[in-house]
């Protein structure tokens, strides 16, 4: 049997309960045995002591939507005129990029998570050969969804199903792990990308997660039939035939939205979708700085939490950061204060919970990882503290020190 190792710390923030102050979190192996003050844990556990002084501990981040592979994209595009005019220069950038590129920008972020306390992600990959789950760099855990795209009145592309499947089948078996699948959006799907999908049971019965009613440029696409974006797919000749109305019900009513599925970004609600929402008990994947990038209609966090919608957070991808973002960095911190400053109020507690526990509930794993209880994996980060009490969740959001320790299963792999 494994010794025990007990970590000492001058605060813990387990996230769902209160903090500790002058806390102890013990583990054996891979779990977590117990969370506690310092002077329990010495009276009942007995093992190596590690004590990190003037820190404070978190679970560790969980990153609920991401796009690695346009990581290296940063700085790259033009400010936009548009969200339309933003895909136009992203499919220029993607198709100005070979293979290597993209992996090499996939390898460039992954690696970017550890360094900001991410110990989960949530990532949505373009191609299935962008990385080799068998020959994974050292990083966060991993849950890929394999990201489908099919325009309206184009061929269907089977190989790329079975690939997606195949793949998903690969990560499982050599990491244990879950894969999903992404249908990438409304606009970029087809009725019949989703039909083939439901014959291959191997794809639809995987986590689902989507971009949905993102920007009002696709809200208008669907409810109104005008805007940019309707007026460029009709240009091209691939008018999505979803019919009329929000994107939120259109894919309601074709059955496309699952139970517990993931709907990312969620910007532009019409009457009724917050219901559709709380009928097929979706999750949403926030992410402030991309929002911020786009000037999307603002968020509605609060009505979204008062119908008890749980809400996680993403950093997207850096191609729709600014300058005055860091485009340099992929972390959940800086999302957790963009949203802190923003106009919607939200608790610091409440923020907190989103980037850790929210997301595991978002990606079903929530009983093995999101916060730090007895029974979970130890899964922990910590940064430097010497505040207030009062003001732990607000400090360990707002701090700019670089995260000091980072834990994943149990196994140090930063600090």
């Amino acid at each position: 049997m494994q010794d025990n190792l007990i970590i000492r710390s001058r605060a813990i923030l387990p996230v769902d309960r209160p903090p500790i102050f002058n806390g102890a979190l013990v583990m054996q192996g891979d779990k977590i045995l117990a969370v506690d003050d310092w002077a329990k844990v010495r009276r009942e556990f007995v093992g190596t002591v590690l004590d990190l002084g003037e820190q404070v501990m978190l679970p560790g981040l969980i990153n609920a939507h991401c796009h690695l592979d346009y990581t290296l994209m940063a700085g790259k595009l033009k400010k936009p005129t548009s969200f339309t005019s933003w895909i136009q220069s992203m499919i220029k950038q993607k198709r100005a990029w070979n293979e290597k590129d993209f992996q090499d920008s996939w390898i460039s972020g992954y690696q970017k998570l550890i360094q900001s306390g991410t110990t989960l992600v949530a990532d949505t990959v373009s191609h299935p050969s962008r990385f080799d789950p068998r020959n994974l760099p050292s990083g966060p855990r991993l849950f890929p969804f394999y990201e489908l795209i099919h325009l309206q009145d184009t061929p269907l592309d089977a190989n790329n199903l079975t690939m997606s499947a195949r793949h998903a089948a690969l990560f499982e078996k050599t990491k244990g792990d879950k894969a999903g699948i992404s249908p990438h959006a409304p606009y970029t799907t087809s009725p019949e990308l989703w039909r083939s999908l439901k014959r291959a049971p191997t794809l639809c019965n995987l986590p689902f997660s989507m971009h949905l009613s993102e920007s009002i440029e696709e809200y208008d696409l669907f409810k109104h039939r005008k805007g940019p974006m309707y007026e460029w797919f009709n240009s091209i000749k691939h008018l999505p035939e979803w019919g009329t109305g929000s994107p939120i019900q259109l894919m309601d009513q074709a059955g496309i939205l699952k139970k517990n599925g993931i709907a990312v970004h969620v910007n532009c609600l019409d009457e009724g979708d917050v219901e559709r929402l709380v009928q097929k008990n979706m999750h949403i994947v926030h992410c402030p700085r991309s929002h911020a990038y786009f000037n999307h209609p603002t968020f509605q966090i609060n009505d979204l939490q008062s119908k008890n919608i749980n809400i996680a957070l993403g950093t997207d991808s850096l191609a729709s950061v600014t300058d005055e973002d860091s485009q340099d960095s992929l972390s959940l911190f800086d999302e957790m204060r963009k949203l802190l400053e923003g106009e919607n109020a939200v608790k610091p507690e409440s923020i907190l919970k989103m980037s850790t526990v929210n997301g595991a509930k978002a990606l079903g794993l929530h009983y093995e990882t999101g916060s730090l209880v007895a029974g979970k994996r130890a899964d922990w980060i910590s940064l430097p503290w010497n505040g207030k009490k009062e003001s732990l969740a607000e400090h360990a959001i707002g701090s700019l020190e670089p995260v000091s320790c980072v834990f994943l299963g149990g196994k140090e792999i930063s600090g």
